[in-house]
């Protein structure tokens, strides 16, 4: 799993990298909120893909435990050794020597599952995120299409964003893995079969949906479509109003903060209701050009001045992971 994260990072750092400066619209409650750079989207994804790594090292010096302590833990049955006995068997296993049974504290596990879920999702997340975008309302993002392939078994013209929809169902399936171990926390007294049993049924699954969940982004992210040209025009299909908070803070120093707040939003209601262009209803708002004037008002609809520092932290992003290593290796 470290290794496959390791080949996510590689190829988001790609990504990022080559869109950097790609302007396109950043949303927030599903509406359009300000201008973005796509490489700041995927800087975002590789930030917390690059966590995972560091947290799976982590882990690590928690998980293979081995467990051998007779019925209560106690390690009776080994006689004055059994400390000794027990050291040597984990030895031969090649697990880690626990400092006391831990029958009943299955912590180690539920961590595990929960980071398992934390990957997962994150995998869930970008596809999820890819599969809105490939909407044809959006079309800015399409999953990697081969000719020959068939979207719909119904629909001859569908193509379905089939990966993304699988990430959503594994990691689903491994949320609900989590849950189960999540209840295994709770055990009475020093066994309780009812609690580590169902371990059987949900460690495997939910280590194997992983697994396969970081592959399948990695495809998805490999052959991803971007349609940068499509970006571009969604932002100019907003009207100008994703430009707002560029005119609200043009205003602030000549009128203070919440003043210019009321006022940048009454003439955007203004507008969107008489369904007209921001910038065209700003340049007849008499309160407004007594401030700013024509070319501040201009200065404010400049997309690449609007993606405010995406561009500088997508470079954060890419120093710190590439400076980096892990130290298992």
């Amino acid at each position: 799993l470290s290794d496959q994260l390791d080949n996510l990072v590689a190829t988001l750092c790609e990504l990022a990298f080559k869109y950097r400066n790609t302007p396109m619209c950043g949303r927030t409650h599903g509406q359009p909120g300000l201008p973005i750079t796509f490489g700041f989207k995927v800087a975002v994804w590789l930030d917390e893909i690059h966590r995972h790594r560091q947290r799976l090292l982590e882990v690590a010096k928690r998980l293979g435990a081995g467990q051998l302590g007779g019925g209560v833990g106690s390690l009776s049955a080994l006689g004055v050794d059994a400390l000794a006995v027990q050291k040597l068997f984990f030895e031969k296993l090649g697990l880690q020597t626990p400092a006391i049974a831990w029958t009943v504290s299955r912590d180690r596990l539920a961590e595990w599952l929960n980071l398992l879920t934390l990957i997962s999702g994150t995998a869930d997340r970008i596809g999820h995120e890819i599969y809105n975008l490939q909407r044809p309302e959006f079309g800015e993002l399409s999953e990697g299409f081969v000719p020959g392939t068939v979207g719909s078994i119904t629909m001859p013209q569908k193509r379905n964003p089939e990966i993304s929809e699988h990430l959503g169902t594994l990691a689903r399936t491994v949320r609900y893995h989590a849950a189960q171990m999540n209840e295994n926390l709770v055990h009475d007294h020093e066994r309780d079969g009812r609690a580590w049993k169902s371990e059987w049924a949900v460690l495997p699954g939910a280590c194997l949906m992983t697994q396969k969940a970081i592959a399948l982004l990695q495809i998805l992210l490999q052959h991803l479509q971007v349609h940068d040209d499509r970006m571009l025009k969604n932002l100019e299909a907003s009207k100008g109003f994703v430009y707002a908070e560029q005119v609200m803070l043009a205003l602030t120093p000549h009128l203070g903060k919440q003043s210019a707040h009321a006022l940048v939003y009454r003439v955007a209601m203004a507008a969107s209701e008489q369904d007209m262009p921001f910038k065209d209803a700003l340049m007849a708002e008499a309160e407004v050009m007594s401030v700013l004037g024509t070319d501040c008002i201009a200065k404010a609809f400049d997309v690449d001045r609007s993606t405010g520092s995406c561009g500088a932290m997508v470079d954060q992003v890419l120093a710190l992971v590439k400076a980096w290593k892990r130290t298992d290796e």
